[in-house]
C-alpha cells in the first residue's frame, strides 16, 4: 500500500507518539484493522493520528493555531486528549478541523467494560 509504513507505526507506538501524515486514508484504514486484530492481554493502544494537507503552502496557512480548533463532541480538547483517547484529527485545506475516535485496543476495551 502506497504511503503506509508499519515500521513507522511500530516506532510511533514504541515512542508513544502521535502519527502525523498527509496520507490519512491509508493510515486510518490500517490502524483500524490493527486495533481489530489485536487480541492481546496487555495494552496495545495507539496514540492518535493527525492528517494534514500535503502542499507546504497550505500547511503554513492551516497549522498555526490548530490546537485552539481541537473539539470533540462540541467540547474543547487538548493534544493530551488526542494522545490519550487515540483520536483522528483531520485538518482540511480550508482550515477546518474534524476530530473522530479511532478506537482502542482489545485489552483497553475489555478493561473499560469490566
Amino acid at each position: 500500500m502506497a504511503g503506509f509504513n508499519p515500521i513507522t507505526e511500530a516506532r510511533a507506538r514504541e515512542l508513544e507518539a502521535i502519527i502525523v501524515t498527509a496520507n490519512g486514508d491509508d493510515y486510518e484504514k490500517e490502524i483500524k484493522k490493527f486495533l481489530q486484530r489485536s487480541q492481546r492481554n496487555d495494552c496495545y493502544d495507539l496514540f492518535g493520528l493527525v492528517v494534514i494537507p500535503n502542499p507546504a503552502a497550505i500547511q503554513e496557512r492551516v497549522l498555526p493555531g490548530l490546537s485552539a480548533k481541537l473539539r470533540f463532541s462540541r467540547k474543547a480538547i487538548s493534544w493530551d486528549d488526542v494522545w490519550r483517547e487515540n483520536y483522528l484529527v483531520r485538518v482540511h485545506s480550508d482550515g477546518t478541523v474534524e476530530v473522530r475516535e479511532l478506537g482502542h485496543c482489545f485489552y483497553c476495551k475489555k478493561l473499560a467494560s469490566e
